[in-house]
């Protein structure tokens, strides 16, 4: 049992102290027991086990009407089923969750980077990344996990990272031999990279080594995300139309960050995890610059039509996020069980179901703010 508030790191110490694995966020900082769970929760475990929500067992909830009540399978099952993804802040005030762990088992890791050069022209950098979002699916299956961004440096330089290629339940043989063909690629291209790599006992290990501390947002970038379903990297036409959107979102400048992942291998449990997730391959940030007065059209939506994106990793703008955060008869559902354990609106998030009922005054340029008064539409 989690008390509320427990982050990620904390969780994963406490599992490492006990020779368990358990299913957190990649954030050090990531509010395990709040959140992570209530968003849904994609993990570098995520590929084996499937979400966090996925492994919640029994929840404690004060209600809007001030009773405390647990929410299980077997009892206040509406509301069970609509905080496992279902969004956080909007159904109750959540006190502990009971959660599944697993036994411990090794990871393998890898980091490395290259860049545009002298030797390394823009159309090579490209066909470079190329093969490797064609080969997502092949690693998904693989049950790896890897984190990348392509970014922009000084000039014109390009670079394409990996902090890190997560591996769990492989030793660093098995993952030498699964990146081998893609490595091959890269080189007969003339891509020279060094690799760091290391294998650890636990989840634990490997997490603490692999991933860095990280800083989220900067002075007028906005970010935005998309869950890209895995037709988008075999169908070939998909997949030019997915690689050339992409490719156009860096040529102007934007950042993308991404995530090689799946919501799990399945059967899955019947929760409100957002559906994009089941059939998800990669989930993608764009980080663009967001000048006074200019429009956002988020490119990513012409490239995965109906599809979804992520809840806490997303655009506070989103547009119909009813769809894209929870997906449409989902979110019916949703709405259902809001009117039902919180009929006069008590609790509130923004893009929170139930949220298009409200509005913020005093909103400035069309920009965001939680700074004015809540009042009824």
């Amino acid at each position: 049992m989690l008390g509320a508030g427990v982050m990620g790191s904390e969780f994963s110490e406490a599992a490492e102290r006990f020779g368990i694995t358990a299913v957190g966020g990649e954030g050090m900082s990531v509010g395990y027991a709040g959140g992570f769970l209530a968003g849904g929760g994609h993990s570098p475990m995520s590929p084996l086990y499937g979400m966090g929500a996925d492994q919640v067992l029994s929840i404690e909830v004060v209600t809007a009407d001030g009773r405390f009540v647990t929410a299980n399978e077997h009892q206040n099952t509406d509301l069970f089923w609509a905080l496992c993804g279902g969004g956080g802040s909007t159904f109750g005030v959540v006190t502990s969750y009971t959660v599944k762990v697993f036994p411990k088992i090794e990871v393998a890791i890898m980091s490395f980077s290259f860049t545009t050069s002298n030797t390394v022209s823009y159309d090579t950098f490209w066909r470079a990344v190329r093969a490797y979002w064609k080969l997502i699916p092949t690693f998904n299956a693989a049950g790896n996990y890897e984190y990348w961004a392509v970014t922009h440096g000084e000039g014109d330089l390009l670079a394409f990272s990996f902090f890190p290629w997560f591996a769990p339940n492989h030793t660093l043989a098995e993952l030498k031999t699964l990146v081998a063909p893609l490595f091959q690629t890269w080189k007969d291209l003339g891509i020279e990279f060094n690799v760091t790599e290391s294998e650890h006992s636990s989840y634990y290990g490997a997490w603490a080594a692999g991933f860095p501390r990280e800083v989220v947002g900067g002075a007028k970038t906005k970010t935005a995300g998309r869950l890209f379903p895995t037709e988008n990297f075999k169908d070939a036409a998909k997949f030019n139309k997915t690689f050339d959107a992409l490719k156009s979102l860096s040529d102007k400048g934007g950042q993308i960050i991404g995530f090689g992942i799946t919501g799990g291998p399945g059967p899955y449990p019947d929760n409100a995890v957002n559906p994009a997730w089941r059939g998800a391959a990669m989930w993608a940030i764009s980080v663009i610059d967001y000048p006074e007065g200019s429009s956002w059209d988020l490119v990513a939506e012409k490239m995965t039509p109906g599809g979804g994106a992520y809840a806490s990793e997303a655009d506070v703008t989103e547009p119909n996020f009813q769809q894209s955060f929870y997906g449409t008869d989902k979110y019916k559902r949703l709405l259902s069980i809001k009117e039902k354990v919180d009929p006069y609106g008590l609790f509130y998030a923004l893009q929170g179901v139930g949220s298009e009922r409200w509005y913020v005054t005093d909103q400035v340029d069309g920009i965001p703010t939680q700074n004015g008064r809540l009042c009824r539409i």
